[in-house]
């Protein structure tokens, strides 16, 4: 492998994958988001970015000769940079969520009930 060639397979894969999933930033905010909603935690952008590019190191380590890993490392480091310096590790959202399964029903349920009654209002009178 040739560092250059690295670099170049790395720059080329950002712009292939910003073409199939769009803006980077969107993206991580939207994901950030979602598994915040489903775990409770507080993930940031950055701390995305870095735990992938630790997921690529930790496959280096079982397959060395694998070029892929080291280019998404390349770029989720410095994906993790850019939002580094853009939100000095802002929470895109934390949402308490609810730790029984009870709680998680009435939690389905009231949202169920909120977008109902929102759909309702939003319905043409006669």
């Amino acid at each position: 492998m040739d560092h250059k060639r690295i670099l170049d397979d790395a720059i080329s894969t950002v712009d292939s994958r910003g073409q199939d999933y769009g803006n980077v930033d969107e993206m991580f905010e939207r994901t950030c988001l979602l598994y915040n909603l489903m775990t409770g935690e507080s993930m940031t952008p950055w701390l995305a970015n870095m735990f992938m590019a630790c997921l690529k190191m930790s496959r280096v380590r079982v397959n060395r000769a694998k070029a892929d890993n080291y280019i998404d490392c390349i770029n989720y480091l410095s994906f993790a940079a850019q939002f580094a310096q853009a939100t000095t590790d802002r929470v895109v959202v934390s949402i308490p969520l609810p730790s029984t399964a009870e709680e998680w029903i009435d939690h389905k349920i009231r949202r169920a009930a909120k977008m109902a009654v929102a759909a309702k209002e939003e319905e043409p009178q006669p």
